[in-house]
């Protein structure tokens, strides 16, 4: 689908990634757990994935 996925999220791919490493930020303000850790690096993933990185 390449850069037309973030058609879907109304803040669009910088709008969605910004608010996903927020959540990430405020949740790791009460420490770490297992799903902290896990949605951190789906976020970063999709990241990569959005500049073109990756392989998909």
């Amino acid at each position: 689908m390449g850069d037309s996925v973030w058609e879907r999220f109304q803040g669009g791919k910088e709008g969605t990634l910004w608010y996903y490493r927020e959540i990430v930020a405020a949740f790791r303000k009460t420490g770490t757990t297992p799903i902290i850790d896990e949605l951190e690096q789906v976020v970063s993933f999709f990241a990569v994935v959005g500049n073109g990185g990756g392989q998909g």
